[in-house]
């Protein structure tokens, strides 16, 4: 009697999830789909809405869920351009670094604001005079992140900040330091803002890894370290937890 009053009670809008027993995609590269997932909640609606009167929802899953890495394997495949390494125009970079450290670094305290800043206006002043890649990723990625923010998505600017920070995150890929932590942490919110998981995924296995050789999952107070260098280690390591989350 009380199961048959609790289905009574239970709102015509509410439909079980159920895990699904098998992994999607073929072969090696399959991967695995929880209940949490987008496509387990839109194959449940797809079923709640079959066993109703209402009329058939006709959704491709696999096309509404396919990511921007996926879409653009069907592209032709075109050889590799060389890398343009250039600054934007002061007053465009000025406006980027504004947005960022107002809407992103409140919320992603990644990068030490003063020494930020010190390496950008040797890279506004000599372009050249900035030879380390982790830099050049770190600038690019600000720049990169800030012009997604802003709702463009499509200018030279950004395909040409995208293609450098690229290039130079490859190149620093097996340097374990804190500045290619950093650079991980900050590909991971652009990727986000783009939608590309494959690259997410990557980006955040390296980091996790990373973080952990570090240390910077230990308490600080154990290392001597300096006070600016504890603070940036535990901001670095609460922010990709939270991205990671």
């Amino acid at each position: 009697m009380q199961s048959d009053k609790k289905s009574e009670s239970e709102p015509d809008d509410m439909f079980m999830v159920q895990q699904s027993p098998s992994l999607q995609g073929e072969g090696t590269d399959s991967y695995f789909a929880g209940t949490s997932s987008a496509r387990t909640f839109i194959e449940a609606y797809k079923r709640k809405v079959s066993e109703s009167d209402k009329p058939a929802v006709d959704i491709d899953t696999d096309q509404l869920l396919a990511t921007r890495d996926q879409k653009l394997d069907d592209s032709p495949v075109s050889p590799k351009s060389p890398v343009t390494w250039k600054a934007p125009s002061r007053m465009v970079s000025d406006q980027l670094i504004n947005i960022y450290f107002q809407e992103w670094a409140p919320l992603f305290p990644i990068l030490h604001r003063p020494t930020f800043l010190t390496m950008y206006e040797q890279y506004t002043a000599d372009p050249e005079a900035i030879a380390d890649k982790a830099e050049i990723a770190q600038l690019n990625l600000v720049f990169g992140i800030a012009s997604l923010s802003g709702g463009d998505r499509s200018s030279e600017d950004l395909a040409s900040f995208e293609s450098q920070w690229k290039a130079a995150t490859d190149s620093i890929l097996t340097e374990s330091c804190m500045t290619t932590l950093q650079v991980l942490v900050l590909a991971q919110i652009f990727c986000i803002q783009r939608g590309e998981l494959t690259r997410l995924l990557t980006y955040k296995g390296l980091a996790t890894t990373l973080s952990a050789r570090l240390g910077l999952h230990q308490s600080q107070k154990r290392f001597a370290l300096g006070t600016l260098t504890c603070e940036t280690r535990k901001k670095v390591f609460w922010t990709l937890y939270t991205v990671d989350w």
